[in-house]
Formats: structure tokens, C-alpha cells, sequence
């Protein structure tokens, strides 16, 4: 079977396409501002929570957790009763993703993992904002990192890496392609004014 790599849409389109992947999936989405990054936060939470019954960890870097809770809150998810219960973590990327490195990162998402199975919820959503290895002007690491998380795992849980497209853009082609490469599918939120 084919599966389809790319998925170019509006926001609406692109939250719908999202809740239809698999687990186990690392995927990458390049978004136009941070206005849509808020809103894609809040109604992709919305359905994993409510829904799915998963756990949900943001990792926001542009946008200040207290920002991204308000956004979620907004759209009526008890943000409290989910933060208490650990079904919604969020926490600033650069504490969580250097803290103290990628590998440790990762070994930290398999404890929520498991740690989810053990309350019941049927996987683990995982959105990270790129823009902090930006930041931190760690774009080799942010491409070895990349590289390092296979596309398609058994694990129960989804990876969603979000670049803002200007910081996407700034890379060179070949390590666009690279990053690209890493993951199971490409995602581009269209900007409202060009539909």
C-alpha cells in the first residue's frame, strides 16, 4: 500500500488527516504563523483527550505554556483536571529537549508511554516545536536528531515535530531534505489568504 507522504491543507483539513494516523508515526508539520499553531494546538488536544483517551504532551517553544493553556481553555478542555490527572503535560521545549539531551529526551517520552498504558489511555501525542533547537542555534543537532527517531515504530504513541515555515525555510535544501526524510509524513498548513 501507498501511504501518503505529503498533505497540504487548511487547518481544518490538516487537524481531520491528523486523527486518522497511526500510532507509532513521526511526523513533521510546517505551519504559517502562530496564531494557526495555537489553533492547531487546541483542537488536535481537544480530540485526543476527549476522544481518543490518549496523553498529550506540548512541548511549545514560540508560544509560553501559559499561552498554549489559555488557547486550550478556550476551546473548553478542563485544562486543570487534565494537567492534575497527568493526561496533558505541557512544558517548554528547551527545558524538556535539552534537559540534559536529545537521548535522554527520548527515553523520557518511553516512560510516558508506558506510563499511559498503565492508566488505561490508548497511546501518547506528542507535539514539539523545533523552533527551539533554532534558539539555541543547534540546526546540525536538530538534523542528527531528526534523523535519529525512525519514521514508523511499533510504539504507541505519535510524534508530531512542527516547524514555523520562515524557520523551515531558513535551512538549506539539503538539510530540509534530510529532515524530511526522517519522518512518515509531510504536513503544510496553507495560510488562510491564499484558499
Amino acid at each position: 500500500m501507498v501511504r501518503e507522504r505529503l498533505l497540504d491543507g487548511t487547518l481544518l483539513t490538516v487537524v481531520d488527516q491528523l486523527h486518522k494516523f497511526e500510532f507509532g508515526e513521526h511526523n513533521i508539520l510546517v505551519y504559517p504563523d502562530h496564531d494557526t499553531l495555537r489553533e492547531l494546538y487546541a483542537r488536535h488536544c481537544k480530540k485526543r483527550l476527549e476522544t481518543d483517551n490518549e496523553v498529550v504532551v506540548l512541548l511549545p517553544h514560540y508560544l509560553t505554556a501559559p499561552s498554549v493553556r489559555y488557547a486550550l481553555q478556550e476551546f473548553e478542555i478542563d485544562v486543570k483536571r487534565y494537567e492534575e490527572d497527568q493526561s496533558l503535560i505541557i512544558m517548554d521545549a528547551i527545558n524538556t529537549m535539552f534537559n540534559p539531551s536529545t537521548t535522554d529526551f527520548l527515553a523520557y517520552l518511553r516512560g510516558l508511554e508506558a506510563r499511559a498504558r498503565a492508566k488505561k489511555k490508548n497511546g501518547l501525542c506528542v507535539i514539539a516545536d523545533m523552533g527551539v533547537f533554532y534558539h539555541m542555534r543547534k540546526i546540525d543537532d536538530l538534523v542528527k536528531y531528526e534523523a535519529s527517531i525512525p519514521s514508523k515504530s511499533e510504539l504507541k504513541s505519535n510524534l508530531l515535530c512542527v516547524y514555523h515555515k520562515r524557520d523551515f525555510d531558513r535551512l538549506v535544501k539539503e538539510q530540509q531534505e534530510t529532515i524530511c526524510k526522517s519522518h512518515y509524513r509531510e504536513i503544510q498548513i496553507r495560510p488562510e489568504r491564499q484558499m
